[in-house]
Formats: C-alpha cells, sequence, structure tokens
C-alpha cells in the first residue's frame, strides 16, 4: 500500500537520519517539529533536483542559511518536497518527479510553485513546510490546500542556498496548518518576532469594492 506521501507525490527526496538536524543544537522553539522543504532549497548531502530532469543527480554541499536556522532551533529537515519546475508555475507540474495531488481533491490542483510544500502540510506529512514566493508561489498553494501561508518581505530573510528566479522578488516562508506555527516558525527565520502580539481589537481598512463580481460567493463571504 502507497504511504500517503506517495499517493499525493509530496516528497522528492527524504532526508537521512544524520542529516536531519543540527546535533549541536539546544532545545528550541521548533524541538521535535518535521519540517520538508521545497526542493529548491539546499540540505546539505540531499539532491536538490528544483523539480528538473537536467538536475536529477545535483547534490546540495551546504545547509541553505533557512535550512540552518530552523536546525539550531532543533527543527527536524525530514524531506525536500515537490515543485513546478525551477519553481516557475502555478500548477507544481516537472520533469523530475511529476506534478504533486491535491489531499482534497485528486482532480484539482495544489498550486504552486510550491505545492509540494502545501500538500505535505495540509496531509499532515510535515508540521511546517517552506516554500518561496515570486509571484505567488507560496500564497497560492496555501489557498489550494487549504493551509497557512506567508510570504515575507523581499530582502528580510537570507536566501543563501536558494535556487533564484528573480533577485528583485524572490522571498522564502513557512506554511502550516495554524497561523501560531507559521508565526513561530517565521520568527525563528527573522531572528526575532518582528510583530508583537495585539490583545486588543484591530483596526482595518480596505478599498471597496475589494473583489469582482466573478469571485467565488465565499471568498466574497469570507472577506466581508
Amino acid at each position: 500500500m502507497l504511504s500517503v506521501a506517495e499517493r499525493l507525490n509530496t516528497v522528492i527526496s527524504w532526508v537521512p537520519d544524520e542529516l536531519r538536524s543540527d546535533p549541536a543544537a539546544a532545545p528550541g522553539p521548533l524541538s521535535g517539529v518535521r519540517i520538508g522543504v521545497k526542493d529548491n532549497i539546499e540540505v546539505g548531502g540531499v539532491l536538490s533536483t528544483c523539480g528538473s530532469e537536467y538536475f536529477a543527480d545535483r547534490v546540495a554541499e551546504s545547509d541553505a542559511a533557512c535550512v540552518g536556522a530552523l536546525k539550531r532551533a532543533g527543527g527536524v529537515i525530514t524531506s525536500t518536497l515537490n515543485l513546478a519546475e525551477f519553481a516557475v508555475g502555478v500548477t507544481s507540474q516537472n520533469s523530475a518527479a511529476g506534478g504533486a495531488v491535491n489531499p482534497w481533491s485528486p482532480s484539482r490542483v495544489p498550486g504552486g510553485s510550491s505545492g509540494g510544500s502545501g500538500v505535505a502540510v495540509a496531509a499532515g506529512v510535515v508540521d511546517v513546510a517552506l516554500g518561496t514566493d515570486t509571484g505567488g508561489s507560496i500564497r497560492l498553494p496555501a489557498a489550494c490546500c487549504g493551509v497557512t501561508g506567508l510570504r515575507p518581505s523581499v530582502g528580510l530573510l537570507d536566501m543563501s542556498g536558494i535556487f533564484p528566479v528573480s533577485a528583485d522578488f524572490d522571498t522564502v516562508g513557512p506554511l502550516a496548518r495554524s497561523a501560531v506555527q507559521v508565526r513561530e516558525t517565521f520568527a525563528v527565520l527573522a531572528g526575532a518576532d518582528p510583530v508583537p502580539l495585539r490583545t486588543g481589537p484591530l483596526r482595518i481598512s480596505m478599498p471597496w469594492p475589494f473583489v469582482t463580481d466573478d469571485v467565488d460567493p465565499a471568498v466574497r463571504d469570507a472577506v466581508r
């Protein structure tokens, strides 16, 4: 019988046990959290294909800066995850592994380019996933897979060890099943929580009409 990861085609490589964590790391805010990373984010000693047959045998020499930060916080890097080839595309199709499968409806796409990250989180294969976002590549899979995703501002996080698409727009960020887990992971990536917790009511300003007439009524009602 196929595992969930196999059935959904969400994992490209499983990280060997000896490379999953930092043996020198003290207990941290992400201790024991299972983390998958999009396969254009390097994990030292593990295949880094960018979802392309062209890089089918490419092995990362060292951890990307974001991966190192997660390991030092106690995170366990379990896998590299499926994506649109070279992180360009909204359906997560590629020549290396084929596309990931939406866990809620196999007939629907999981979004892209971080489709494997959205799928792995939604299906419980990992607790947290890293994706990259140049033009929607975290936000689209989060929406399609029903999870929470965050695209940080460009330049806020270290992009070392991540295959580039556009230096002016690329960023890396977390996906998880709760906003709290996204916040905790982002705080580790940023080196500190840059957004103080608020306990009082929020005042929100937005343009109106905010959505056009062809948007699904459920989405329109949720925004309202």
